[in-house]
């Protein structure tokens, strides 16, 4: 990632005297600032273009320590903090449940949103009057630091708190990426609020109003939407909250982790801890189909990732895999022929230490065959070498499987042939006399076509019924 640039117009003297000071202060300011240069420099934004995208680059507003406000400023800041920090205990000490807000319901639902709103007013009204409090942040220990906007998103986890949490990043949207701890990469509150579910709601609104956060450098280390979708495989962020955000920012369906490199959010859906949502799977891919071209840190495709959950006893069960295997197949039927750094194919992958015993891997793993029939042979990298031919019961549908492909090619070619000849001879007809005899021909050739194809579909129907007899056997 290119450095950052600002003018940092924080003194370095904290009001202790003495080198031994000086040096603590310019420790704390070092790690507080290891990612940004402080060069001074004129410029205020670029642009950079990633991906195909426009990315506009701001430099981030420098934070104030605490400790060098004035001291009725410091009061009233550390005040506010405490404010905010309280909110979970009055939350308890009134019975009330923050996860179970209903503002329609009533009872102490009602007293929960007046209780938000009265946060939110007195947020609201004190940041107005003094707009610094925005920029200051509170040192905690060697390596921690916390902006207003931090603790609001840690104490505030609740719609109903929404516009405090959106006031704070109008008065001050850098502070979105202000880490809380430099070592830990997902400390910001722009990671915080894309991993808390009763906050995820706000990534929308930050990618239209504030786009440049998140194809920001700080950002871009552990973007948004891999931890949206994250909360999107556990059933905590709605499916319409994922569409809204990648609608407004499409780039981040291009994103992934920078150090990691294990994939982009539609590898997230794939690989994450419960089921999904096919028409979302679908969406997403229509929307990015570079996705299908992706290949991780591992050279792994997108038919890998797929493989590899239907490989997990958790997702096995579910025909939602297979739907993905055969979208992504009629898609690009090249990544079955793709093998990762350990050389790999999507069916090995399939078929590690499985026998076929479980249908969906079965299914797949003919899929994979028809769709790659030289696999059959390919034995996996690593010990113990197996190939799909080695598989018992792959050993017996295999004959089957390519009979059936032989025959569902020999119909596609008599369709397209008959339909190509009747063509031909219609154009020639308008073009010749009336005694063409193409027109004749073309009658004669359809109507052996025809017949052949109807034999070919009961040999096919016949072929079908034995694989289905040894599967049930199996």
């Amino acid at each position: 990632q290119s450095s950052i640039t600002v003018n940092i117009p924080i003194p370095l003297d904290t009001g202790t005297t003495g080198t031994s000071a000086r040096m603590s202060n310019h420790i704390v300011l070092a790690n507080l600032f290891s990612n940004i240069s402080t060069t001074s420099v004129d410029e205020r934004r670029k642009d950079d273009h990633t991906n195909g995208y426009s990315r506009e680059i701001r430099l981030l507003e420098s934070p104030i320590l605490n400790i060098k406000l004035e001291e009725n400023m410091r009061l009233l800041f550390d005040g506010l903090v405490n404010h905010i920090q309280d909110c979970p205990r009055q939350f308890h000490d009134k019975g009330i449940h923050r996860s179970s807000i209903n503002i329609n319901e009533g009872g102490d639902d009602m007293d929960a949103v007046e209780l938000y709103e009265k946060f939110n007013d007195h947020i609201h009204r004190l940041v107005s009057l003094y707009p610094v409090l925005a920029r200051v942040v509170m040192i905690q220990g060697a390596n921690s630091r916390k902006s207003l906007l931090a603790v609001a998103c840690q104490n505030l986890q609740q719609q109903h708190s929404y516009p405090a949490i959106q006031f704070l990043i109008e008065k001050n949207p850098s502070a979105l990426l202000w880490k809380q701890n430099n070592a830990v990469r997902t400390s910001s509150p722009i990671c915080t609020i894309a991993r808390t579910p009763s906050l995820c709601g706000l990534l929308p609104w930050i990618a239209e109003h504030h786009t440049w956060i998140l194809g920001h450098p700080i950002c871009l280390q552990s973007p948004p939407a891999l931890l949206m979708m994250d909360l999107c495989t556990d059933g905590t962020c709605k499916e319409s909250i994922v569409k809204d955000f990648f609608t407004i920012y499409p780039q981040g369906l291009k994103q992934d982790d920078t150090t990691s490199k294990d994939g982009l959010p539609i590898h997230r859906l794939l690989n994450g801890r419960g089921l999904f949502e096919m028409q979302l799977f679908r969406w997403m891919v229509e929307q990015n189909p570079d996705s299908l071209s992706y290949q991780d840190m591992q050279n792994k495709n997108i038919l890998h990732h797929a493989c590899h959950n239907a490989s997990q006893t958790r997702l096995s069960w579910s025909d939602d895999i297979l739907d993905v295997c055969q979208c992504l197949i009629q898609m690009r039927p090249q990544l079955a022929r793709e093998v990762d750094k350990e050389g790999n194919l999507p069916i090995h992958i399939i078929l590690n230490q499985q026998q076929c015993e479980n249908r969906i891997i079965l299914e797949m793993a003919l899929l994979l065959l028809a769709t790659y029939p030289a696999s059959y042979e390919i034995a996996t990298p690593r010990f113990p070498s197996v190939a799909p031919k080695d598989i018992r019961l792959l050993r017996s549908l295999h004959p089957l499987v390519s009979e059936q492909m032989e025959l569902n090619t020999n119909i596609v070619l008599l369709t397209n042939a008959g339909g190509g000849i009747q063509i031909l001879a219609e154009g020639k007809y308008d073009a010749q006399t009336e005694t063409s005899l193409l027109p004749a021909v073309a009658s004669v050739f359809q109507s052996w076509a025809t017949l052949q194809i109807q034999v070919l579909e009961e040999k096919l129907q016949a072929i079908s019924s034995k694989i289905e007899t040894i599967k049930s056997q199996s």
